[in-house]
């Protein structure tokens, strides 16, 4: 019996130092990338918790982008220069995310929503705004309008996630697929832990759609995806989406808005649940006000990655449209 205490008692040590050298591993080398990658825009305190952002570009309306779950303000990449030669544009990394401080939980819409505005304050970005999200940022910027409509001209939904999406996919008839389904996603719930003791790093897995970046931003969002925090959006926003989405659900959007939705070609690879995407996509944009509808055919869920131009004409087209006749 003692040998057997012996063996458990070693390979804890083992395991214990394993796990020592791995945070160690982690912490400089994420030092290192802090230092190499320094922000892009500027920190601003909401409330005791900086939010990073930037701002570029001359005019109004102003465009605010909203990026999706899991992502930072580089998702946007492709498409904040076309429209800073237009107009202004505000991107920024949510609570958490890329350059800024984690934020109070639980990490509802509303309270990021609330962030959102404090943040905008803070950086003296006046309205009007058009909001611009890519699928859970959809929900956001729906329930930002919902909360502050006299300063929101319009909403653009890239691929936008609609608030009952869950009722409506098929669920796996097999227990035996149910049940692998659940062991994969608990596995993947383990990613903040496996990114703090450096396996993320090792193992090459940065968070992020990274390849479909600029080639020069590619570096930067790599470190950015191995960082501790990266995916700790995975205990944070994920757990409260459904809360997110009853938000939604309760919120009223103002008649005067111009709103458009977009919505990916293939965004799903099975047929069945395509379909239903494309549905639920048509029926959000019926209960959006003043809405225009698109399919962006052969694009993929990021279509401000993989076809940025047709997210920069339908957002200059409604900065027009508002400026010239919203008199």
């Amino acid at each position: 019996m003692k040998s057997v205490y012996k063996w458990a008692a070693a390979i804890f040590i083992g395991v214990s130092e394993l796990v020592g050298l791995g945070i160690l591993y982690q912490t400089l080398a994420e030092n290192e990338d802090r230092k190499r990658f320094p922000p892009l825009g500027r920190l601003f305190d909401v409330g005791g918790s900086h939010l990073h952002a930037i701002c570029q570009g001359l005019g109004t309306p102003t465009v605010i982008l909203e990026a999706g779950l899991s992502s930072t303000h580089l998702d946007w990449s492709r498409v904040i220069p076309e429209i800073a030669k237009n107009t202004r544009v505000f991107a920024y990394d949510r609570g958490g995310y890329g350059w800024s401080d984690p934020c109070p939980k639980p990490r509802t819409g509303l309270r990021m929503v609330r962030e959102l505005h404090a943040l905008l304050q803070k950086a003296g970005v006046s309205s009007p705004y058009i909001l611009v999200g890519h699928s859970y940022g959809g929900l956001l910027v729906r329930l930002y309008a919902s909360q502050y409509p006299e300063e929101v001209t319009g909403i653009i939904l890239v691929d936008g996630s609609p608030e009952d999406q869950r009722k409506h996919f098929p669920q796996p008839k097999s227990m035996r697929v149910r049940i692998s389904q659940e062991v994969k996603w608990q596995i993947f719930r383990l990613r903040p832990i496996m990114a703090r003791i450096g396996l993320i790093r090792l193992r090459k897995q940065p968070n992020g759609y990274i390849n479909a970046l600029p080639e020069e931003m590619k570096l930067l969002a790599t470190a950015l995806g191995l960082q501790s925090s990266a995916y700790d959006w995975l205990w944070t926003e994920a757990p409260a989406i459904e809360a997110t989405c009853e938000e939604v659900r309760n919120s009223i959007l103002p008649d005067h808005i111009r709103s458009s939705v977009l919505t990916a070609g293939k965004s799903i690879q099975i047929e069945e649940s395509q379909n239903i995407w494309l549905r639920l996509q048509q029926e959000l944009s019926q209960k959006m006000p003043n809405c225009t509808y698109q399919i962006v055919e052969g694009s993929g869920h990021y279509i401000h990655l993989e076809q940025p131009m047709k997210v920069v004409e339908v957002v200059l087209q409604m900065v027009d449209k508002v400026r010239y006749t919203d008199k």
